[in-house]
């Protein structure tokens, strides 16, 4: 199992090679594996211990960033090196002042895998959420490294877990010193497979989010566009087909709601689709130039920018999470924590805090464009608004703390 686990990582590389010739992300992904140690070299970090924070994306970056600030502020003594398995997530944090350096996580061969630990003094390495790579697995355990899997969460059908994946289940999980859980089933389906060095810590997201509508942000062409009399719909990290729903429920809205847009894609061919979706609705791009007026009078602002919308979520009436209509949907918590009652499409099920904010009336997810009606319809009726609002608001509350409680069992 082990010879044809290496054989596949060996043809995914040299398929990212070929598809990097005209595709630019795949082109990003290989290109930055290239000098990775050519840049361990020049951080000079000498034998100094190392914490290496693994994070597949963005968006466990954003899971894995409240244990980064606060490894940071309490132990100076380790060097902490932050990696990325895709370019939407290194490009974004590259020149992340937190991490003393920012790489790309080498593909995961034995040679490339063993030179990485040699290089550097690895401690103790957090994998965010999920990311399992037997062979890195088995350098860092062979380097003295301990490992640690946060806000993980498991699920009975996913791969480790079937009859004929126990070389993978020994190589990944086994290798794991302790898993901090989000939920009750990832604990039970550990235990099951008769792992019990874990702990249900939940979700150090919550840690993150808590602290945005703490934090100040102002936008003068922002706070423009929403100050009218009509209500706002802020649109977060959509797709095509969220946005075909969202346009159409406008234009059905009788000129009631104003809708701010950040997609998933911001390349132009994608907001000129985006621009091309109605005739009768007044978009305008974002812009620090915009003409105050035009943004008084438009009914779409279009955000064509990343790092914005975490922020954008506290001028909306109500909040529509992308992705659902695709692989599952994106960040919920960010537009809870201002309390705004969220709505996003059907494919939810894999993540645990849609399923909790539709259990406690601070979510619906829609399939239609009549369900999205119906669905906005019920949550601005006052009395369901604020308790959505409150509920939204205290669900993040309530499921604070998770960082501090990983800190102090991995480095106390």
């Amino acid at each position: 199992m082990g010879n044809l686990y290496n054989l596949s990582i060996q043809l995914y590389s040299i398929l990212m090679k070929g598809i990097s010739l005209f595709h630019p992300k795949a082109k990003l992904w290989v290109n930055g594996r290239q000098n990775i140690l050519d840049r361990i070299t020049k951080a000079k970090l000498g034998n100094t211990p190392v914490i290496l924070i693994h994070c597949s994306s963005l968006g466990e970056f954003e899971q894995g960033r409240p244990l980064l600030e606060e490894i940071k502020k309490k132990y100076p003594d380790y060097k902490i090196v932050l990696s990325f398995f895709s370019p939407s997530g290194f490009e974004i944090q590259k020149n992340n002042p937190l991490a003393d350096l920012v790489l790309y996580l080498p593909i995961d061969t034995l040679k490339k895998v063993q030179a990485f630990t040699q290089a550097l003094n690895i401690k103790k390495a957090y994998f965010i959420k999920y990311e399992f790579w037997p062979n890195l697995f088995a350098a860092l355990k062979n380097s003295g490294s301990s490992i640690y899997m946060i806000s993980a969460i498991f699920r009975p059908d996913q791969y480790f877990f079937k009859p004929n994946a126990k070389w993978y289940r020994n190589n990944t999980l086994g290798k794991v010193d302790h898993f901090f859980v989000q939920n009750q089933q990832s604990a039970d389906i550990l235990q099951e497979h008769h792992f019990t060095n874990y702990s249900i810590t939940g979700d150090t997201r919550f840690d993150r989010v808590s602290e945005l509508n703490q934090t100040s942000f102002t936008d003068s062409k922002i706070e423009a566009f929403t100050q009218s009399s009509k209500k706002v719909l802020v649109a977060g990290s959509t797709w095509l087909e969220d946005e075909k729903l969202i346009f159409k429920f406008l234009e059905n809205s009788e000129s009631s709601w104003k809708l701010i847009l950040a997609p998933h894609e911001i390349h132009e061919q994608h907001l000129k689709q985006i621009e091309s979706l109605s005739t009768g609705l007044k978009i305008i791009r974002y812009s620090t130039t915009m003409d105050t007026q035009l943004i008084k009078d438009a009914d779409v602002l279009l955000i064509d920018n990343i790092g914005k919308l975490k922020y954008l979520y506290r001028f909306g009436t109500l909040c529509y999470i992308g992705g659902g209509f695709g692989v599952g949907i994106h960040n919920t918590l960010e537009a809870a924590t201002y309390g705004k009652p969220v709505l996003f499409g059907p494919k939810f099920q894999k993540f645990e805090e849609a399923k909790q904010l539709i259990e406690i009336g601070a979510g619906i997810s829609i399939s239609t464009e009549e369900e999205l009606i119906a669905s906005i319809a019920d949550f601005i009726n006052e009395e369901n608004y604020t308790t959505a609002s409150k509920a939204a608001s205290h669900f993040i509350h309530q499921h604070k703390g998770a960082t501090d409680i990983i800190v102090q069992n991995t480095l106390q």
